[in-house]
């Protein structure tokens, strides 16, 4: 059973409770988690909130890619990126 939440429910509920549910998780702001056979199957998650957690998740991605890129000194000085900037910006106009 998850541990982040006690919602839960068997699959089989979600034939005749669909809209209800959907309404609970919307309401609610909390995830709920669907079993099938007594073991975890799927999430139902507000649409809003699930896009705001892939925005989170691609953020926390860029992040570690910067931390990998610095341990192995991929990194630029303030002045080179002045110049690439300005490189970029005067080849933008036109």
């Amino acid at each position: 059973m998850p541990k982040t939440t006690k919602d839960a429910l068997p699959i089989s509920s979600l034939n005749s409770e669909t809209q209800r549910l959907v309404n609970q998780v919307r309401s609610s702001g909390r995830p709920l988690h669907i079993t099938s056979r007594g073991q975890p199957a799927a999430v139902l998650v507000d649409a809003e909130e699930f896009e705001l957690q892939q925005e989170r998740l691609e953020i926390m991605k860029h992040i570690a890619q910067g931390k990998r890129d610095i341990s192995a000194g991929r990194t630029y000085s303030q002045e080179e990126v002045e110049s690439l900037l300005s490189e970029w910006l005067d080849g933008s106009e036109g």
